[in-house]
C-alpha cells in the first residue's frame, strides 16, 4: 500500500509485524488536531482537565498517589462504526480520567483498527509529550522545579494513561552526566546520574502510577528541534549515520524489553524533506525510501523485542 500525505496535521500509528521478508501493515490516521480538540471524546481521550490548572502542591510527607486501577472494557466482537461517528459534545474543559494500564495485561498488540490487550480488551491511549530528555539537557522537564514523582503524579491526575518519551541519537549512545542545573528539585536522588539513569527513572515513575510509555527518536543531534530548514527531519544527518539511528533504538528496545509499560516505539520524529532531499514512500532509494528505512529500523526493534507496537508519522507533518 502507498501512502504518501504531505498536506494534514495527522498521525500514523502502524503496527509492523516481519514474518520473512513479508510486513503487515495496518494504519490509522488520527483527525487533523482541531477536531481532535473538539471531539476528544470520540478518540477515547478522556482527560480530568480543567483550566486554569489548581496549583501543583506538595506535602512535606508526600509519597506517590495511589491512583486506582481501571476495570477493562471488553471490546465487541465487532465494533459498530456508529460507535465512533463524531459527538454532538464539545469540549468543556473537564473529563473522566482514562484508564491506567495493569501490567498483566501487557503486551499490547493490534486487532483490525484497535489496540488490544493480552485479553482481547480494548486499550485507548491517552498520550501526553513530555519533553527534554532530547535536548542538550538530556533528561525530561520540570526536575529543575518539581520532584520527578510529583511530575508523574501530576500526568496521571490530569487524566492521562500515556506518556511520549522522545530522546536524542547522541544522547542514548554518549549517555551523558545530566548537570545539577536540571536536576535542582532531584538533587539529593539523581546527582551526577547519566541520561539513561534519568531515562529509566522517569519510566518507572510512570510505571508505577499505571501509565504506559511510547519512546520516540526525536532527533539526531542534542538540542531543539524541529524546522522545516532542519535536516533532523531525515533519519540520518550529517552527524549521525543510520546505523547510529537504529542502533540508539535498539539499545532501548534491549533496555526495556521486560517492562510491559513501554509499549512501542515511535521510530523518528516528523520526517520531512531537507533541501534536496524529497521523502518518498516505497521508491527505493536508500536515500529517500522512508518506507524501507522504518522497515530496517522496525525489525532492528522487534529483533530485541517482539511484543512491542512500531509508531510511524506521516510524511513533512
Amino acid at each position: 500500500e502507498t501512502v504518501q500525505d504531505r498536506s494534514g496535521l495527522g498521525f500514523c500509528l502502524t503496527t509492523l509485524k516481519a514474518t520473512g521478508y513479508a510486513w503487515m501493515w495496518r494504519i490509522v490516521w488520527l483527525p487533523a488536531l482541531t477536531q481532535w480538540f473538539f471531539d476528544l471524546p470520540r478518540l477515547g481521550v478522556h482527560a480530568d482537565i480543567s483550566w486554569p490548572p489548581s496549583p501543583l502542591r506538595v506535602p512535606a510527607d508526600y509519597e506517590a498517589s495511589n491512583v486506582d486501577k481501571f476495570d477493562v472494557e471488553r471490546l465487541p466482537a465487532v465494533a459498530p462504526d456508529a460507535l465512533y461517528q463524531p459527538s454532538n459534545q464539545r469540549y468543556s474543559g473537564v473529563y473522566g480520567k482514562a484508564k491506567l494500564f495493569k501490567e498483566e495485561l501487557g503486551p499490547l498488540r493490534t486487532w483490525d483498527r484497535y489496540i488490544v490487550n493480552r485479553n482481547n480488551e480494548r486499550v485507548k491511549l491517552a498520550c501526553i509529550n513530555w519533553h527534554g530528555a532530547y535536548l542538550k539537557e538530556a533528561v525530561v522537564g520540570g526536575l529543575e522545579k518539581w520532584p520527578l514523582q510529583v511530575l508523574a503524579d501530576r500526568i496521571a491526575q490530569l487524566g492521562f494513561n500515556c506518556v511520549r518519551l522522545p530522546y536524542s541519537t547522541q544522547g542514548v549512545l554518549e549517555n551523558p552526566v545530566v548537570d545539577n542545573e536540571a536536576l535542582k528539585a532531584n538533587l539529593l536522588q539523581f546527582q551526577g546520574k547519566r541520561m539513561l539513569d534519568l531515562f529509566d527513572a522517569t519510566i518507572d515513575a510512570l510505571g508505577k502510577l499505571g501509565v504506559m510509555v511510547i519512546i520516540n527518536n526525536h532527533n539526531s543531534e542534542s538540542g531543539w528541534c524541529c524546522s522545516a530548514t532542519s535536516e533532523e527531519g531525515i533519519w540520518y544527518t550529517s552527524k549521525y549515520n543510520e546505523t547510529q539511528w537504529i542502533k540508539s533504538l535498539t539499545v532501548l528496545a534491549e533496555r526495556y524489553k521486560n517492562n510491559r509499560f513501554v509499549i512501542g516505539y515511535d521510530i523518528r520524529n516528523e520526517p520531512h524533506d531537507w533541501q534536496h532531499i524529497k521523502l518518498t514512500w516505497g521508491c527505493g532509494d536508500p536515500k529517500t525510501d522512508y518506507l524501507a528505512a522504518v522497515e530496517r529500523a522496525g525489525n532492528a526493534i522487534l529483533d530485541e523485542n517482539p511484543d512491542v507496537l512500531l509508531f510511524v508519522e506521516p510524511l513533512c507533518f
